[in-house]
């Protein structure tokens, strides 16, 4: 994922190249704001732009071997976390790396993160899955070891209001006393939810609903749709991504 492959936000992608680029990035990103504006390809972007070899003209180049591992979701130094649900008849732990391949699939169908369709990948529709402290046990893990190809580990933290009280408090550790070489971007739909504590030890960028002409040339060049046709869908989605492809009958 490319900055130049997301659509608005022009503002916070600027925000994020002088970081990365003047090496003065937080060791808690936080982007947040409503569902459905294409925050966490954001995030991926950014991973990939830190990750890249060859940066160029404030963007990744999308070519060299790092950020073709990006694109698979395969870099070795990203560490993706994101809620999941026990599974059927187990009572053990349940981390991420569970549902990497089901994970896989829905970032590649759905670039803007329709938690709905997240469900159903976890084949529970009606669950609230959750990020559970075996999941921050594990990440603890991970992190202890150095970065493999990269200067920094990067952490991609899908939703963390979705974090049980238990995870919480020890993914605050790791936060409070981070590795050197160790970066979280976390991606939030509702940041009021975060534990107060992390929350405060974030450096945040507020991202906006996305214009109804963005959505609105979204929706024709994806789905062919009439222009006027369009704009309508756009207008009743209030700057919802999701919304308006699901309102596409």
């Amino acid at each position: 994922m490319k900055f130049s492959d997301i659509p608005s936000h022009e503002s916070a992608k600027q925000r994020l190249r002088d970081m990365i680029d003047n090496n003065r990035i937080p060791h808690a990103l936080l982007l947040e704001g409503p569902a459905g504006i294409g925050k966490f390809a954001l995030a991926r972007a950014a991973a990939q732009y830190i990750h890249c070899e060859n940066r160029i003209d404030g963007d990744s180049c999308g070519k060299c071997a790092a950020c073709l591992q990006h694109q698979s979701f395969n870099h070795i130094d990203t560490h993706f976390v994101f809620p999941v649900v026990k599974r059927k008849n187990s009572s053990g732990a349940v981390i991420s790396d569970d549902y990497i391949s089901e994970w896989r699939d829905f970032l590649r169908d759905n670039p803007y993160m329709d938690f709905q369709q997240w469900l159903v990948s976890l084949d529970s529709p009606n669950a609230q899955p959750a990020i559970y402290v075996s999941e921050s046990e594990q990440l603890v893990h991970k992190l202890s070891f150095t970065a493999h190809r990269a200067r920094y580990k990067v952490v991609l933290l899908w939703l963390p209001e979705r974090l049980n009280v238990d995870a919480s408090n020890k993914l605050l550790k790791q936060i409070e006393e981070p590795f050197g070489d160790t970066l979280f971007i976390m991606v939030s739909n509702n940041a009021k939810a975060i534990l107060p504590t992390i929350y405060s030890r974030t450096q945040r960028i507020e991202l906006k609903r996305l214009p109804d002409d963005v959505i609105a040339d979204s929706l024709i060049t994806r789905y062919s749709i009439d222009e006027t046709d369009a704009m309508a869908l756009a207008h009743n989605a209030e700057g919802n991504m999701i919304t308006a492809i699901n309102s596409i009958s």
